[in-house]
């Protein structure tokens, strides 16, 4: 939601507009739609700032999944007939089906403090993204503000009896 809420920003459109063209896509979608809309607004943008922030996201989103899509093993407490959690410091461990790699299943272990790092880690990347993003459309108003003074300025202008003018 926040790359589709900073295309909203930089496109200048209402959040649901964008909301409704960007929802049928994915991640990877949304941050092209994003570094695309700054190029448009602003052709020279530098965006190496924004690629940076695109690339630990893209690697924080295949921690995310390890986590959210993975058959996470339970433990039994056979005597009581009921499930028995694992303590913070234990090693969780399960079965990841990642998408893109030759093994259909995966063994996973992980222990609640990586997954709570990997939960911070996205967090400081989302400030990032909007710190980045912020920066950039700032940058794209007061270029655009900049070339409307001289817009202004050349249209109030006396003409220049000295230009050469064309012919009829």
């Amino acid at each position: 939601l926040s790359i589709q809420a900073h295309i909203s920003t930089i496109a200048e459109m209402d959040a649901e507009k964008a909301l409704i063209l960007t929802s049928p896509s994915a991640m990877g979608s949304w941050m092209d739609m994003l570094r695309k809309m700054v190029l448009h607004v602003n052709p020279t943008t530098d965006i190496k700032p924004l690629n940076k922030v695109f690339k630990e996201i893209e690697r924080l989103q295949g921690e995310r999944n390890i986590v959210v899509h993975a058959i996470w093993h339970v433990k039994l407490n056979r005597s009581a007939g009921s499930v028995q959690y694992a303590a913070p410091t234990d090693t969780a461990s399960g079965v990841g089906m990642p998408k893109r790699a030759k093994n259909v299943m995966v063994p996973i272990t992980k222990t609640a403090a990586e997954i709570r790092q990997t939960a911070k880690d996205i967090e400081a990347v989302r400030q990032s993204l909007h710190l980045c993003v912020r920066a950039l459309h700032k940058q794209t108003l007061r270029n655009r503000l900049h070339a409307q003074a001289l817009l202004n300025h050349y249209s109030l202008a006396p003409p220049n009896p000295n230009t050469p003018r064309s012919p009829p």
